[in-house]
């Protein structure tokens, strides 16, 4: 059986096309997971009808040195590994 992920590097709200990709798949009555980096620290609404969906909470600005940007990439790798 496939399986398919949609992974975001980022918050649900800066990714617009997310939601085209999801109701392309509900419609069709594929089963999916979402899984997403929470930056930003939000709160937000899942609207997804995917079997699952992740959500990986780990605050990071937009102005972080690269260094700190690259440790966090490296858990949210951590992380999709360990759901993948």
């Amino acid at each position: 059986m496939n399986k398919i992920a949609i992974i975001g590097f980022t918050n649900l709200y800066q990714m617009p096309y997310m939601k085209y990709y999801t109701d392309l798949f509900d419609k069709k009555k594929t089963n999916y997971e979402v899984i997403y980096w929470n930056r930003f620290d939000i709160d937000e609404k899942n609207e997804f009808k995917s079997n699952n969906t992740f959500r990986f909470d780990l605050s990071l600005e937009d102005d972080s040195s690269i260094s700190n940007k690259l440790k966090a990439f490296l858990k949210y790798r951590k992380f999709l590994k360990n759901h993948i």
